[in-house]
């Protein structure tokens, strides 16, 4: 299967999804580093990745990161490239949250996405980012956007993690739950420094606001982070004060 890519400044074919395109559209000579492309890697496909380092000419040692598997968010300097590995979340209704490892390449011409197995239930990665035009949109407005879907992804999960603790939780399922979401907290707290790393990383390719606006998103991933934990710490209050009003049916008959 061919990559697929929007582009900022060509009309869509009527024969292409919404908002994609096929690469050979607009040559690469044509395409100036201020006007990026956006490349969607659905499949790993070594011949696709192949196709893409000739194309826009990406340092090789890029395409074999693509082809690896990372525990952890992690951001790699290849030459004048960065390649990012973070993580969308989706609600699982056994363990709260579940992981799909997305890794981006960052370039001052094009950024190519691929995003770790899709389920018959989720979307590829150009379904799950509704992206706004384009249009004149430099290479870190383009990351940003990216970074903002994902902690979007977060925000939701936190959500989730609220209206649970608002409800009456049986005894035998309150240990549980607070492991799942101390595995939240650590996950959030990691990608908060991460996102700092990128702040501090890609300056070469971020224009002062577009530091400004991921140095926010990390400030909102910290704030999450609070707010997943505190909810653990009213569980435990709760559970030792069974009493306080909201904790048990029974507390509050008392």
């Amino acid at each position: 299967m061919n990559p697929s890519v929007r582009p900022t400044n060509v009309p869509l074919p009527s024969s292409s999804p919404p908002g994609m395109v096929s690469p050979d559209i607009l040559a690469p000579a044509e395409r100036q580093p201020e006007n990026p492309i956006w490349v969607d890697l659905t499949p790993l496909n070594r011949a696709a990745l192949s196709t893409i380092q000739e194309q826009y000419g990406l340092p090789s040692e890029v395409m074999t990161y693509f082809l690896l598997h990372y525990p952890s968010a992690k951001l790699i300097h290849a030459g004048p490239v960065l390649f990012l590995v973070t993580f969308l979340v989706t609600p699982s209704s056994r363990s709260l949250f579940t992981l799909r490892e997305l890794k981006i390449c960052v370039s001052s011409t094009v950024v190519a996405t691929m995003c770790g197995p899709a389920g018959k239930a989720l979307p590829d990665l150009a379904q799950h980012f509704p992206l706004p035009s384009l249009s004149g949109e430099r290479t870190g407005q383009l990351l940003h956007g990216l970074l903002e879907e994902t902690v979007r992804s977060y925000e939701a999960i936190v959500r989730t993690v609220e209206g649970r603790g608002r409800g009456e939780v049986p005894r035998e399922e309150t240990q549980r739950r607070r492991k799942q979401v101390e595995k939240l907290v650590r996950f959030l707290r990691e990608e908060q420094s991460f996102l700092g790393n990128v702040t501090r990383e890609g300056r070469k390719l971020l224009a002062a606001e577009e530091s400004r606006q991921i140095r926010s998103i990390a400030e909102r991933v910290g704030v999450l982070a609070r707010t997943a934990w505190e909810t653990t710490l009213e569980r435990k209050v709760l559970a030792a004060h069974p009493a306080i009003p909201g904790a048990t049916q029974a507390g509050d008959d008392a």
